[in-house]
């Protein structure tokens, strides 16, 4: 089984030094812990966009753990067509998502899996998506 877990999920462990949370965290299935290539590009942006060097390399530090320590799931033909039609459908019922997490949804859809964010707004939106939400103070 296991979980999809959100960018936002990883930007807070990095933040908190405690990488390794997840693996305890009472809601989360067990199984493999996921993220999506999408998830790495915004980890990757962080690591660019880094104001000292000591904090480029803590985050590229980190983004090196998470390749190590998650299952990094592929960009695939039937997740790009399956994040496009959850677009058509949220746009069509003036509901906002936005385009990272509609791709980080869509696979979690693919694959099955419950999604662990904390940002419940866009999340929940999704029908037929399962939510486990985080909070930081479950760190």
């Amino acid at each position: 089984m296991g979980a999809v877990i959100d960018t936002c999920v990883l930007i807070d462990l990095e933040r908190n030094s405690t990488p390794d949370a997840l693996r305890n965290h009472a809601g989360i299935p067990d199984g493999a812990l996921r993220v999506s290539l999408v998830s790495i590009a915004e980890l990757q942006t962080g690591v660019e966009f880094a104001d000292t060097r000591e904090r480029r390399k803590s985050r590229a530090d980190y983004l090196q753990h998470v390749l190590r320590n998650y299952l990094v799931e592929p960009i695939a033909e039937d997740v790009a067509l399956r994040t496009g039609t959850l677009l058509a459908q949220l746009m069509g019922a003036k509901k906002n998502i936005g385009k990272h997490d509609s791709w980080i949804a869509a696979l979690a859809l693919q694959l099955d899996l419950p999604v662990v964010t904390s940002n419940l707004k866009d999340f929940t939106q999704v029908a037929g998506l399962k939510v486990i939400p985080w909070d930081k103070s479950d760190l």
